[in-house]
């Protein structure tokens, strides 16, 4: 065998490993769903099963979570063929008024992962943003009337309606009296100041849901000077 043919075969070796090694290491990657989901104070108990699909016994090594809020177990490291396992893992002081999207990583002995995705979506129906639901005016110094906007996003499967805004000091409006959101989707309501005063001003913005598990909605408006 020459050289030449010799570099050849060589070459050919490396790209077969390379390829081996990246297929093992590689990454399947699904969307799941949780089986169930718990709400204890400012954490999340969820758990979903997971089942081989494959032809082959899969041997669990651990399990890794895509943030430090989260931790978890598999009730079995061995998994026959169709067999099923069962994930419970915690979040921990999640902010549970927008939705949460998570991942667990599965790694296998055999130096394989699967990675599912999770996505939590809120008890309420609605999402206010922004969720410190606090808003800041900056008056301008030519005292133009300032805009903001309030969004509401409608997580549930039913359309509703945005009524009844009161404020506390009527330096701000809301030009419409109602307004109607589809499932999930989001409406963006603009919130104007009005106010030409110096020095710091505030009020507080109530309003309505037609969505009778709700209460009374509340976001703490500001207007300072904007020196």
């Amino acid at each position: 065998m020459g050289k030449r043919s010799f570099k050849i075969i060589f070459a050919i070796s490396l790209i077969l490993i390379s390829m081996f090694s990246s297929c093992k290491n590689e990454v399947n990657e699904y969307d799941a769903s949780l089986d169930d989901i718990r709400q204890h104070n400012d954490s999340l108990f969820c758990k979903f099963h997971y089942i081989n699909n494959s032809r082959q016994i899969e041997k669990i090594d651990k399990l890794a979570f895509s943030c430090g809020c989260m931790s978890g177990e598999i009730n079995k490291k061995i998994l026959f063929p169709n067999d099923t396992g069962f994930i419970s893992f915690v979040i921990k002081k999640s902010n549970y008024d927008s939705i949460l999207k998570k991942s667990i990583y599965i790694s296998f002995t055999d130096s394989t992962f699967k990675k599912f995705n999770f996505e939590i979506k809120p008890n309420n129906s609605l999402e206010i943003i922004p969720h410190s639901k606090q808003i800041v005016f900056s008056k301008k110094s030519d005292q133009s009337i300032v805009i903001k906007t309030i969004k509401i996003l409608n997580h549930s499967q039913k359309k509703i309606k945005i009524n009844d805004f009161l404020f506390s000091n009527p330096i701000f409006l809301i030009k419409d009296s109602v307004y109607y959101i589809n499932p999930n989707e989001s409406l963006e309501i603009p919130i104007y100041l009005t106010s030409k005063k110096e020095g710091l001003e505030q009020s507080k913005l109530s309003f309505h849901t037609s969505d009778s598990t709700l209460d009374k909605q509340f976001i703490n408006l500001y207007a300072i000077d904007n020196n």
